[in-house]
């Protein structure tokens, strides 16, 4: 019994500092993981993917560039040919000007895809359409 008391002391005596040092231990953690965070661009080539019942009336870009924020080490990993954007077209059913998100999909690791956060630019595109059969 003499034991459970020591042991006990040891995790009652001054739990005040030791709840103020695990939180400190906490934001450390936290900011040296920030630190380690970095970001790289690359550009991809955008596919557009046109709906038959539409032509298209503007130009389009035909590139567009992913950063890819997360661990320096890691996002290094992340080969350019695993990525693909697309910009979908096909679920537009009106003429005039519409706005489409453009669908990045990546086919990589998935254990490297959960460690980092990828965002678009441009993330969404104005495309002019016209009717085919209105000619």
């Amino acid at each position: 019994m003499k034991k459970d008391s020591t042991l006990l002391k040891i995790f009652t005596r001054n739990w005040q500092i030791k709840i103020v040092s695990l939180v400190f231990a906490i934001i450390v953690y936290i900011l040296i993981s920030l630190s380690n965070s970095s970001t790289r661009t690359i550009s991809l080539n955008l596919d557009v993917i046109e709906n038959p019942n539409y032509k298209i009336e503007n130009t389009l870009t035909n590139k567009i560039d992913v950063d890819i924020r997360g661990n320096e080490q890691v996002i290094y990993l992340v080969d350019p040919k695993d990525l693909y954007a697309k910009l979908d077209l096909t679920d537009v059913n009106k003429t005039g000007i519409s706005k489409v998100a453009v669908k990045l999909i990546y086919n990589g690791q998935e254990s490297i895809e959960q460690r980092i956060n990828f965002s678009i630019n441009p993330s969404i595109i104005k495309v002019l359409l016209k009717d085919k059969n209105s000619e």
